[in-house]
């Protein structure tokens, strides 16, 4: 009966425990007007819906792994582009066709917060991602907006956490 008691305590620390962590979180800050997510491109709200949905839950897996334990990130995104664009002037029949070129490199704009544990502010700034090389071709991969993707999981792994070590 002790030691039922002692598991069932345990259980209710390590509950409260993870409940008190912050947690990491992705705000899109006016995404109507966002470049490649906004009315003109996607006019009917699901559409922007799915596409912002699919985004946050790569971004918010790869700040997870990032940010653990003390510290915890909000990012505030400012602008979506995706890669490529729309051009409906080649073909009549491309006009829902997204051209993936150089001249259309994915971009984001975003500002972050880092805090601690207790809520103190430890970094924060405003980032200008583009990388006219991704557009290069990919490998065959099952996966949606894999340039914007890849842009922000790159500057993720290059993060660091300032006055760390950097094995933190």
């Amino acid at each position: 009966m002790k030691s039922l008691k002692t598991l069932i305590i345990l259980a209710v620390v390590a509950f409260c425990a993870s409940i008190a962590k912050a947690e990491n979180v992705i705000n899109w800050v006016n995404p109507e007007d966002f470049s490649d997510v906004s009315d003109s491109d996607f006019p009917r709200e699901r559409d922007r819906v799915r596409i912002l949905k699919n985004l946050e839950k790569y971004f918010t897996r790869n700040l997870d792994a990032k940010f653990k334990g003390d510290y915890s990130i909000e990012v505030s995104f400012t602008d979506v582009d995706l890669a490529g664009d729309f051009e409906p002037w080649r073909f009549p029949s491309f006009n829902d066709v997204r051209i993936v070129k150089r001249i259309y490199p994915a971009r984001l704009k975003f500002d972050y917060k880092v805090t601690d544990s207790t809520g103190n502010v430890v970094d924060e700034g405003s980032e200008k991602l583009s990388d006219l090389y991704q557009t290069l071709p990919y490998t065959f991969r099952n996966d949606q907006y894999p340039y914007v993707k890849d842009l922000f999981k790159k500057w993720v792994s290059r993060y660091h956490i300032p006055n760390l070590p950097k094995n933190q």
